[in-house]
């Protein structure tokens, strides 16, 4: 997520001495308080944790507008590049049977897989047959170009980018907001006992240890509860977009979409599927945006002891020396990560959502039910329909993604915690 500049180093300043009215001098990045000598280094200016909170949320809250910013231009630009293999992602994921936007060469091949799969005798063995013989990503989008022209593969993305942009950066607002809180609990001591209280009282107090950095698992939490509270503000925006990607002939805009759904299904079909969608944002947006930082950090680890020369404060040095190779690198392996544990979730959710729409019958009521019933009818590679195009999808989306959001957020002078 945010760039691992190295805080900023307030000044340090004297404070009168105990004895003989000499100055005690402070320690690089600290300030001497009544409490005793309180880092600095981590944006706090007085003793006392309400103070250090305090300050750290006031920077924050002047940057609002700028995170929410640049996630949603990291989610608009990524999105609209991938929006090919989106929309052919999103066909497989909701059919049951290869999706029809098949040449006649191709839908005679999906002809083949069915009957194949209609002879077979366990789920397993139908899973089989239609993956075997099921079309290309590649044939898929030139099938799609046959069809649909160059709109075809945009189809929907005017509602993606609508539902994109704010999920986007309330994810990253959150997950920046949730991180700095983390590291508010437990940065700022109560007080550190000034050393040297007897005759030598010009010696400086031992300042307090930096705080411990955020781990793995925290960041897992931070991104998990940031991918969740993003869904459930942007969720009718996400119906409208697999409503319009899947079925272009029914609807012709997001807000005629999210009107149709409510006048003839009811108000509650916006929310149909959230509870799988809540189920797998948090380990999908937690693993993503753990595993890019994770990776981030290692490989600013070893740039730096690579470098021992560059001095340790040079935070705009060490930035500007992480590649948009590496950028791109490590944007694409948390995505494929993220993307391969939670697709089943996916999957669920989008069959679920659909249901009651153009023609399709009413199945699943529940996630676990809709899981249940993928597996019986289709086997367990039911559940993951769909993925190779998420792949071909994810991986430009993911680094592009995190690129824009760091391009941006440089530009914009912020910077994120550690």
């Amino acid at each position: 997520m945010g760039s691992e500049d190295a805080p900023v180093t307030a000044a340090a300043t004297a404070a009168p001495g105990r004895r003989g009215g000499g100055a005690r001098p402070a320690a690089k990045g600290f300030v001497p308080t009544a409490k005793g000598m309180v880092p600095t280094a981590y944006g706090v200016q007085r003793g006392g944790r309400g103070m250090a909170v305090a300050r750290m949320q006031s920077v924050f809250q002047n940057d609002i507008l700028k995170y929410l910013v640049a996630g949603a231009l990291a989610g608009m630009v990524s999105r609209t590049i991938v929006s090919p293999l989106e929309v052919i992602a999103t066909l497989n994921m909701c059919s049951a049977s290869p999706p029809l936007v098949a040449s006649n060469a191709t839908k005679q091949l999906g002809a083949r897989a069915a009957t194949a799969a209609a002879a077979a005798t366990t789920p397993a063995a139908r899973t089989a047959a239609l993956s075997s013989s099921s079309p290309s990503t590649l044939a898929q989008l030139r099938a799609l170009f046959a069809k649909e022209g160059i709109r075809g593969f945009f189809k929907g993305n005017g509602a993606n980018c609508l539902k994109v942009a704010p999920t986007k950066g309330i994810q990253f607002l959150v997950f920046e907001f949730l991180k700095r809180r983390i590291l508010a609990s437990r940065t700022i001591p109560a007080g550190v006992p000034a050393a040297g209280d007897g005759d030598n009282g010009d010696v400086a107090p031992s300042p307090p240890p930096p705080p411990a950095p955020i781990t793995a698992l925290e960041r897992l939490f931070a991104g998990g509860t940031a991918g969740m509270a993003a869904a459930s503000l942007c969720y009718p925006l996400e119906v409208a977009k697999t409503l319009l990607t899947a079925h272009p002939e029914s609807y012709s805009s997001v807000g005629g979409t999210i009107a149709s759904v409510v006048r003839t299904q009811g108000p509650r079909a916006l929310f149909r599927g959230l509870s799988p969608t809540l189920v797998a944002m948090f380990p999908y947006v937690g693993l993503e945006f753990m595993v890019y930082e994770q990776l981030k950090l290692a490989y600013t680890a070893r740039f730096i002891e690579s470098k021992a020369n560059l001095d340790k404060g040079a935070g705009t040095q060490q930035q500007a020396a992480i590649s948009v190779a590496a950028m791109l690198l490590m944007g694409a392996v948390a995505g494929t990560v993220a993307q391969t544990v939670c697709h089943p979730l996916d999957v669920v959710r989008k069959r679920l959502q659909l249901q009651g729409i153009g023609g399709r019958p009413v199945v699943y009521r529940s996630m676990v039910g809709a899981s249940m019933g993928i597996v019986r009818g289709e086997g367990i590679g039911g559940l993951y329909k769909g993925l190779r195009p998420c792949y071909w999808s994810v991986l430009p989306s993911a680094s592009v993604s995190y690129l824009v959001y760091e391009r941006a957020k440089a530009m914009m002078g912020l910077t994120s915690a550690r």
